[in-house]
């Protein structure tokens, strides 16, 4: 059993490492969302966000993710939000604010904001 799952989890970063791919998901609650090598957006919020910038910060996603392999990242990333979320909630007692502010602060999110502005 931990082979099996020792071999999906390098499967899978291994496929992070095609060529990225825009997928269309018209009921997606974000204006896009990273799954190497997928980077989901949703056509009907995509234009609020500026195009160049939507793809420096997805494509630095992938980065993350061909780095430290998706399912990792995925874990630290659900990990820190939760961590974040309780702090903030502990803090503000607030369940909107706090969940604004567990994204925001999410490390990845800070990094992937820092690769958007223009060099």
């Amino acid at each position: 059993m931990l082979l099996f799952v020792i071999y999906l989890w390098l499967l899978w970063w291994a496929i992070a490492f095609f060529p990225v791919k825009w997928v269309s998901v018209k009921k997606l609650p974000a204006i896009a969302m990273t799954i190497a090598p997928f980077i989901l957006y949703n056509p009907d919020r995509y234009f609020l966000y500026n195009k160049e910038r939507l793809i420096k910060h997805e494509m630095r996603h992938i980065q993350q993710q061909r780095m430290l392999s998706p399912a990792i990242m995925l874990i630290l990333y659900l990990a820190f939000s939760i961590i974040l979320f309780v702090f903030y909630l502990a803090k503000y007692h607030s369940l909107k604010y706090a969940f604004m502010k567990c994204y925001r602060e999410n490390p990845f999110e800070v990094d992937a904001r820092k690769y958007e502005r223009p060099i």
